[in-house]
């Protein structure tokens, strides 16, 4: 009899680890979740970087036109062979004498998201336009150094379950089934939480650089057009805007105003209002803090 009992409970102990077939299914499972992940985010990372790219080269080749249309009104003197193009980017930050005033194009050299530099390729006036070398006489345009081709949105390519004709699921689900559906909701959780929360971070900092963009045109505009600037309520008193645009990362219209002794165009009278900058402490998704923007 004591045997008898002995041996039950030898039989119904269960076993420790994991079986041959479950590892399989667990590996399985891994690797086509890591072959949907990983092309999905290194796409989203290339558009991100593209979009920067477009905004960046946008924004200097403003600066180069707005140096060169301010030397053609006769604000300042250009070498010869420049034909009144900036010689370099570095003179649009730092900007050129007027009359004793200093006036700037450009408020910093903007990083290649490409490249994670600040080195981008020139071109003036005499080069050749199929050409990559620089002949230094001035700054007529400038690209990326990287000949990338961004990639297409009908390159993204989902995966398709087809359904064996004639073939019929038995009732209900096993231990395991239910097991492997649940592991694979947790990791598709675990996965889709982060890329939610981070998609919704980066459309808040594009909202900001967008914010930024427009609130430096509409400065750069009033400017020209009443020759000072003292604070953002003058663009609303200007009818250049409507309202102050709340800083997406705070939440409230508190950004930061540049004050500086600098003026933006050759018409400029007094000094004042030269930049603005979000109010945020906190970092970015790239590094850099939001305040540095």
């Amino acid at each position: 009899m004591k045997r008898q009992r002995f041996d039950r409970v030898r039989r119904i102990k269960p076993e420790r680890g994991f079986t041959l077939l479950e590892l399989i299914i667990a590996s399985a499972i891994l690797v086509v979740l890591s072959t949907m992940a990983v092309p999905l985010a290194r796409l989203t990372i290339q558009r991100e970087k593209e979009r920067m790219l477009r905004f960046d080269l946008w924004e200097m080749r403003d600066a180069i036109d707005r140096y060169k249309d301010a030397a053609d009104r006769g604000g300042f003197q250009t070498k010869v062979d420049s034909q009144n193009y900036p010689p370099d980017l570095e003179t649009l930050v730092k900007g050129v004498d007027v009359q004793g005033k200093k006036i700037r194009f450009l408020r910093k050299i903007p990083i290649d998201p490409m490249t994670g530099n600040t080195e981008w390729g020139l071109r003036s006036m005499q080069d050749d336009p199929e050409s990559d070398s620089w002949g230094g006489q001035s700054v007529f345009d400038v690209f990326n150094q990287i000949a990338r081709h961004g990639a297409g949105r009908n390159e993204v390519q989902g995966l398709v379950m087809a359904r064996r004709p004639g073939t019929r699921r038995s009732a209900g689900f096993t231990l395991l089934e239910m097991m492997i559906v649940m592991i694979v909701i947790g990791i598709l959780m675990s996965i889709a939480l982060p890329i939610y929360t981070t998609s919704l971070l980066k459309s808040r900092e594009a909202v900001l650089r967008q914010d930024l963009f427009t609130l430096r045109s509409l400065i750069s505009q009033y400017t020209s057009t009443s020759k000072k600037r003292r604070s953002p309520r003058d663009l609303i008193q200007g009818g250049y805007l409507k309202i102050i645009p709340k800083d997406p990362m705070t939440n409230e219209p508190n950004w930061e105003v540049v004050q500086e002794e600098i003026l933006l165009t050759v018409d400029q009278q007094d000094p004042g209002i030269s930049d603005v900058h979000s109010a945020s402490s906190a970092t970015a998704t790239d590094g850099t803090a939001y305040s540095s923007w």
